[in-house]
């Protein structure tokens, strides 16, 4: 890693510029793939694509207009995947709310296109707003002097009621409100068309355990219309590098480099690796299966996520979902190495947490600052890459894969999830589907 650094950037670069927005289903998420597996191919290795169904959303049309008093078009950003508007928009009184609980939303914002303003943007806080049924929302961003970011739906929205959902910028909430805005006009018009994406999987077979699997993985896709140089085309650069290394050197225990596809969407790709392992794991009466096959779920050991890392100005940050053990080996091995870290045991959104939902312990490692008001943004793009930061995470992980995981003589820490870091998940998605032991199927979440 540390003379490859610029192999990093080149695929950054490739991703970034020469193919530029990924969106789960477009046409750029297809180049994506295309270009990881030649670069996986290319180093020796024999991919698996799991390919899957989902909907590729783009827009159409757009507009919100204020029409009491008549203050015209303002600038909106529409959350994709909400529900269209009818043909000739959709008007209806503006009520205010601030926060997420009664009084300040219940039974009066029923049929009302609610200008909202919560300063925490979790799924959660979403739910508890659609529960009393509000024809449209217009959502108020919290930061001043940023405009708001490219999202799909939260994932609380694709459950019970939902209705057409914008965000709009902090300076225009607060001028609606000072000019006392009573009714609104929304138009929103989406193509929904087919499509497919995939996880691309290469794997170093281990020498002495290979029935025991160590799974690194960054997502690939972008949000909508958004190039995303630092998300995620940081993770996929620093993946694909290690991958080039430990096709070389090998490894003790099976090491597998995945590529997810559907991330933003809300983790689709993870979960349908996890969701493919536990229908191998159920299906006890499919004889086409061998025994070792049925138990894959069981011999996954650890996921290593990336998301987002490379930043010039920040810090570096290590999530971990599993047994304190973790924690403490991921801070002594930090301060062996002089590479700072923020080791904490706290949830943060990406696709290790359907890892965490069937007991695979895992950390998520980020780069966090000033720069990740960008990410989701036109702002994202190859001049947010930093080499220096580049070559640090990937020494880290390395160092982290050969020594203390895959490659390490002895492994000894717990497959395990601990309940109190299940219900931290439960609690801050507002969402049952993280239980200490996986049972059924996971569902989307916000990415």
């Amino acid at each position: 890693m540390l003379k490859h650094q610029l192999s990093v950037y080149d695929h950054i670069r490739f991703l970034s510029c020469d193919i530029g927005s990924r969106a789960m289903g477009s046409v750029g998420d297809k180049r994506a793939r295309d270009y990881i597996c030649a670069v996986f191919k290319d180093q020796g290795y024999d991919i698996k694509k799991q390919e899957f169904d989902v909907e590729s959303v783009s827009l159409d049309y757009y507009k919100v207009e204020i029409t009491e008093p008549l203050l015209g078009e303002i600038p909106s950003y529409p959350i994709l995947s909400s529900p269209d508007t009818p043909g000739g928009g959709l008007s209806g009184e503006l009520v205010f709310v601030e926060g997420s609980q009664q009084p300040q939303i219940g039974a009066h914002i029923e049929d009302k296109i609610v200008l909202w303003f919560c300063p925490i943007r979790s799924s959660f806080k979403w739910e508890s707003l659609f529960r009393y049924n509000p024809r449209a929302v217009l959502a108020i961003w919290p930061n001043r002097g940023s405009r708001p970011k490219h999202y799909f739906r939260h994932n609380s929205l694709s459950i019970g009621h939902t209705a057409p959902s914008f965000w709009i910028t902090c300076e225009d909430g607060l001028n609606l409100l000072q000019k006392g805005a009573k009714r609104a006009r929304l138009h929103l018009h989406t193509e929904h068309n087919p499509s497919t994406t995939s996880n691309i999987i290469a794997e170093v077979k281990g020498d002495s355990r290979p029935e025991q699997f160590v799974v690194l993985g960054a997502h690939y896709d972008t949000a909508p219309d958004v190039v995303g140089a630092l998300d995620n085309a940081s993770g996929v650069g620093v993946l694909l590098e290690l991958a080039r290394l430990f096709a070389r050197k090998g490894s003790r225990r099976s090491l597998r480099f995945v590529a997810w596809g559907g991330e933003e969407a809300g983790l689709i790709g993870s979960t349908y690796y996890i969701n493919e392992l536990k229908r191998k794991e159920e299906g006890v009466s499919d004889r086409a299966l061998a025994e070792c096959d049925k138990d894959e779920l069981a011999r996954h050991l650890f996921y290593v996520n990336l998301d987002t890392v490379g930043m010039p100005l920040g810090y570096n940050s290590c999530y971990v979902l599993g047994p304190p053990k973790i924690t403490m080996a991921m801070k002594a091995l930090s301060q062996e190495l002089e590479i700072p870290c923020h080791v904490k045991e706290e949830v943060d959104t990406s696709d290790h947490l359907p890892f965490a939902s069937v007991g695979i312990p895992n950390v998520s490692l980020v780069r966090e600052g000033p720069g990740l008001e960008c990410i989701h943004t036109s702002e994202d793009s190859i001049e947010m890459i930093d080499l220096s930061q580049l070559r640090l995470v990937g020494v880290f992980v390395e160092a982290l894969l050969h020594r203390v995981l895959a490659g390490a003589p002895d492994y000894s820490f717990a497959r395990q999830v601990p309940p109190e870091i299940a219900r931290k998940i439960e609690m801050r998605y507002g969402l049952d589907r993280f239980p200490s032991e996986g049972a059924g199927d996971l569902g989307r979440l916000g990415g």
